[in-house]
């Protein structure tokens, strides 16, 4: 078995993730991190896990907003993963996610999540 590593992904921020005050809509940056996490799944991941890939169900986050993303800003999310328990039917794994500008590294979010992956 390959020894675990950290994962990251980059998004640009699109007209679609802004509210009205033209900064990222708070929600759009659970979605990205839930996607980073599967990205960690598809790179890290058990042969078991890979059979059902993206079967998770997140039960647990806690963040810290830590700042503001903007139209055209790059952006990457980095995903560790801190734990992994065997539950009935399935793993779970608690990971640390934080987000940061590419460019001026400024931190936007940090935060914590749970999540049980379908066995």
């Amino acid at each position: 078995m390959r020894e675990k590593k950290d994962s990251s992904i980059q998004i640009r921020v699109g007209m679609t993730d802004l509210d009205s005050y033209n900064i990222v809509h708070h929600p759009q940056y659970l979605i990205w991190c839930e996607k980073a996490i599967w990205q960690w799944m598809r790179e890290w991941g058990s042969e078991k896990e890979m059979e059902g890939i993206g079967l998770f169900d997140v039960k647990k986050v806690v963040c810290k907003f830590c700042g503001a993303a903007r139209l055209g800003e790059m952006l990457e999310i980095y995903v560790k993963e801190n734990a992994k328990e065997e539950e009935f039917g399935g793993d779970k794994r608690k990971f640390s996610v934080r987000i940061e500008n590419t460019v001026t590294k400024a931190r936007v979010l940090e935060g914590d999540f749970e999540i049980a992956v379908r066995g």
